[in-house]
């Protein structure tokens, strides 16, 4: 009788102890198993900024920069990433494609819009922040921004990706359409936008 309650209650100790065990180990989360969250808009661009002769340009000659396209790999800013904002759209339309984008980090601010394309060049609108007045200059109607790709250049564009190079002859204060700009060695390329196929 003696030899069975000793077993009876060891066997219950072990039970406990074994329940006690199993509750120290540490939990796994069900989302170690759930696939990472695709990326979001990425992007950079670069532009000079500069006067001709016939304009009166208040930024002067200044860089625009939201990363650095053309680095070996292009320094880009993913949506959130160190503060900076990145939206776009590339989506197909009529065997072209329209394409739209805005780039913001600290002082820098970018964007196109009504860039519709096959691959070829195309005309476009841009606007962009003078990063020392912090005053907004966009092209006007008449005189678009020339969208080019160059051969060789891994330039192009697809569903949801766009890597292009673009000079604008007259971008204009919104403060005082008096003061005009010009534009040059403007570069921009975005990935995961608007449009890219689901895997």
């Amino acid at each position: 009788m003696i030899v069975r309650l000793f077993l009876r209650v060891s066997a219950v100790a072990l039970a406990a102890s074994l329940v006690a065990c199993s509750s120290d180990e540490p939990r796994r989360s069900s989302s170690s198993n759930e696939e990472p969250a695709p990326p979001g808009p990425t992007g950079a661009a670069n532009m000079e900024i500069y006067a001709t002769e016939t304009q009166d340009c208040p930024p002067g000659n200044v860089h625009i920069d939201v990363g650095t396209v053309n680095a070996q790999p292009p320094v880009t800013f993913e949506d959130g990433e160190d503060g900076a904002k990145v939206a776009c759209s590339v989506v197909p339309e009529g065997g072209k494609f329209r394409a739209s984008g805005s780039l913001a980090h600290g002082a820098y601010a970018f964007s196109l819009r009504d860039l519709v394309t096959d691959g070829s060049s195309a005309i476009g609108a841009i606007d962009f922040t003078d990063p020392g007045s912090g005053e907004r200059y966009a092209t006007v109607d008449g005189k678009p921004c020339v969208f080019q790709f160059a051969p060789g250049s891994g330039q192009g564009i697809s569903a949801g990706k766009l890597f292009v190079q673009f000079d604008c002859s007259n971008v204009v204060s919104e403060a005082d359409p008096a003061k005009a700009c010009s534009l040059r060695y403007g570069y921009v390329t975005l990935e995961h936008c608007e449009g890219e196929p689901l895997l």
